[in-house]
């Protein structure tokens, strides 16, 4: 092999290295990688935004990327603001649901229709304004007595 082919295999082999020390490095600054256990509030928007998307397309879906058991739907139900857990009521994960745009109705794993008052919420809070933001925490799960968020929408 030619000296100065092995001198590029070496200096790719050097460059890849020393990326992966910068990433783990990254990686430990940042406090090391999230575990489902610790997710946290997330900012989903603003009123307006959601209010547009939702009227424009039916539910936004918001998958949960880690693990799969935390996915969950924004929507408005009675005219509110709400986040719904993305699976059928008493099902736990193994059922998802999703949104049947022709048929304008959320659909369990067997095609059946779902009523979004059956589904479990998740605590989304706002101030309401327009260009407020919407929050939604992953972690608490209302009562699915409990409609519309926390502040008005």
């Amino acid at each position: 092999m030619r000296r100065d082919v092995r001198l590029l295999i070496a200096t790719g082999i050097a460059a890849i290295g020393a990326g992966l020390v910068v990433a783990a490095l990254v990686i430990r600054a940042a406090g090391g990688p999230k575990t489902v256990q610790e997710a946290e509030p997330v900012e989903v928007g603003t009123v307006a935004n959601l209010r547009r998307q939702i009227g424009d397309g039916g539910p936004v879906l918001f998958p949960d990327l880690a693990r799969g058991s935390r996915a969950f739907y924004v929507t408005l139900v009675d005219g509110k603001l709400a986040a719904l857990r993305a699976y059928a009521p008493g099902r736990g994960t193994t059922c998802s649901v999703v949104w049947d745009r022709k048929a304008q109705r959320f659909e369990d794993c067997k095609d059946r229709p779902v009523d979004p008052h059956a589904l479990d919420r998740l605590e989304l809070t706002t101030e309401g304004g327009s260009n407020d933001p919407v929050v939604v925490d992953p972690r608490v799960l209302l009562p699915v007595s409990q409609t519309g968020p926390t502040g008005p929408t």
